[in-house]
């Protein structure tokens, strides 16, 4: 096989292990290799609406890591579409498990409104990233995109140690990721870690509990052992990410708290003098008499995202 390398980039700033991995994707496999960059003045916009509206500042480059790996293979006639895993089936929002990624693609195109983006001042022109080809272009081409991890399981620990053989870099002696118990998934980009980050205060949980409970599945991670990661870090945020999303902005950290402050989830929330706590968290067995700890079993670090601040 020949393969096409597609990779959908962001203009935050990138890791030293980030950009050595991306060279040494093409010189080691000895493949033609396209990053496809969103304006960044575009990014900035539709960034900025987003993290504003719904607290998911991602939404627009997400959709984008679908769509245009599937339009550079009806650009180039190239009828196989190859993604890693499926993150509906792998991190639980669906238990529906598929060889097929075009189900996925279609439901990522059909949540796109586009009309949303232009009334929020996105010109139609501006778009294409997350417009599908035309009827006629897929009735030529035919695309069949596929998730590898319908064919192989999906274990990042497992996959690390084929892809340090390659010469993987992970961001060991580089960045020690506060909210995050592993070192070698979603690495690149500094701030693009915030967006994982804005599920806790919507929904509890975030990047700590994603990895755990897939440790646990794995069987890596005893319940107790992950309960215990969960406490200490998941409520998390990195200091480093927060800088260079609001840098990258242009806001300042007091705008981003208050605009955070609007999606708590007060149905799973309290606000405790100011800061949030989990009315049920699923460590609560293990938050007895834990010295130096509130009984959240949180420091008072006022680095500490949304809990103490």
């Amino acid at each position: 096989m020949n393969p096409l390398l597609v990779t959908v980039g962001d203009p935050f700033i990138k890791t030293e292990a980030g950009l050595k991995n991306f060279r040494n994707l093409g010189d080691t496999f000895n493949c033609d290799h396209i990053l496809f960059d969103l304006s960044i003045d575009l990014f900035r916009r539709v960034t900025r609406i987003t993290f504003e509206k719904f607290g998911e500042p991602l939404r627009f480059v997400e959709a984008a890591l679908y769509m245009v790996p599937f339009k550079m293979a009806v650009k180039f006639n190239i009828p196989l579409i190859v993604f890693g895993e499926n993150s509906a089936y792998d991190y639980g929002s669906t238990d529906k498990e598929t060889y097929s990624a075009l189900e996925s693609i279609l439901r990522t195109f059909k949540a796109i409104d586009l009309n949303f983006w232009i009334k929020n001042g996105i010109a139609r022109r501006e778009l294409n990233a997350i417009i599908l080809p035309t009827g006629e272009e897929m009735k030529r081409v035919k695309p069949d995109p596929i998730f590898m991890s319908y064919f192989t399981p999906w274990s990042s620990v497992t996959h690390l140690e084929v892809a340090r053989r390659y010469g993987f870099r992970d961001l060991t002696h580089e960045w020690i990721r506060e909210g995050f118990i592993e070192n070698f998934e979603q690495i690149d980009s500094v701030a693009y870690i915030l967006n994982i980050w804005l599920k806790y205060p919507k929904f509890g949980f975030q990047r700590t509990s994603d990895i755990a409970s897939r440790r646990v599945r794995e069987g890596l991670l005893t319940l107790e052992e992950a309960k215990k990661l969960i406490m200490e870090h998941d409520h998390k945020l990195d200091q480093r990410a927060l800088d260079d999303f609001i840098n990258f902005l242009g806001i300042t950290s007091k705008y981003f708290w208050n605009t955070v402050d609007r999606f708590w989830n007060r149905k799973i929330f309290n606000n405790v003098n100011g800061a949030w706590r989990l009315k049920d968290p699923v460590y609560k067995d293990l938050i007895k008499g834990r010295e130096g700890k509130d009984a959240y079993g949180h420091t008072s670090d006022k680095r500490v995202g949304g809990e103490v601040r």
